[in-house]
């Protein structure tokens, strides 16, 4: 039986805005097993980014609360919560995030260096069999501006992944990608949850790739609508 690695109980979250409080999540529950594939759909401003943000330990919530691997992290301080989310959470996002003036390898080990618990030797062996496995392996000493789109997601991928995280969260990972590079993308992301059991979130508008999902998330105005 697999293991639960995200639960959230009735989080909401609230936003003071002049006069006003917004609400942009409202008593949201759910539960995400050890390998699962969780799609979170939603029109714009239905919660989806704060519901990420929440899950990839970025923001707090204003009530309820998040387990992650089990445990309870509203009392966590903001250190270690870096510190759980650098060794625990991988993120994939739509703009690739990679630095202009580092190599496409010293981007991948980027989170290496702020993670304690692991030797920076066996990251750079990490980093080079996943340079290998994504066909990128003449591409390690290449910079940002000297790679297509579909090879720059694919460092950030590879980024994501050298912490050895349980969790991708992937945020409109082929949003900038034309629908061939972005189908290659989508297919690394699934061979990710398959063949090395990583629990994998998707947030993305297309409905093709949202349908991949084992499991469904819809949120309508900061609430579970409808979960599948």
């Amino acid at each position: 039986m697999n293991n639960s690695v995200i639960e959230a109980e009735k989080i909401s979250k609230k936003y003071q805005m002049g006069d006003s409080v917004v609400t942009a999540l409202d008593r949201v529950s759910f539960k995400i097993l050890e390998g699962d594939f969780i799609s979170i759909i939603g029109d714009s401003g239905s919660g989806k980014s704060t519901l990420l943000n929440m899950i990839g330990l970025l923001d707090r919530s204003s009530h309820g609360r998040i387990k992650l691997l089990g445990k309870d992290i509203s009392g966590l301080s903001d250190d270690s919560l870096a510190r759980l989310r650098n060794q625990t959470i991988g993120f994939v996002f739509q703009q690739f995030n990679l630095l202009s003036r580092t190599s496409a390898m010293d981007n991948v080990l980027l989170p290496a260096w702020y993670n304690d618990s692991l030797d920076m030797e066996d990251a750079r062996k990490r980093a080079v069999e996943h340079f290998v496995m994504f066909d990128l392996e003449d591409r390690m000493n290449h910079f940002p501006n000297q790679l297509s789109g579909g090879e720059q997601q694919r460092v950030a991928i590879i980024r994501a992944l050298i912490c050895d995280p349980k969790i991708i969260l992937a945020d409109e990972p082929t949003g900038n990608l034309d629908s061939k590079s972005g189908g290659e993308i989508m297919d690394l992301l699934l061979e990710l949850n398959k063949k090395l059991n990583k629990t994998l979130i998707l947030v993305s508008h297309n409905p093709q790739q949202a349908a991949l999902a084992k499991k469904k998330i819809y949120l309508k105005d900061g609430k579970v609508v409808k979960s599948l």
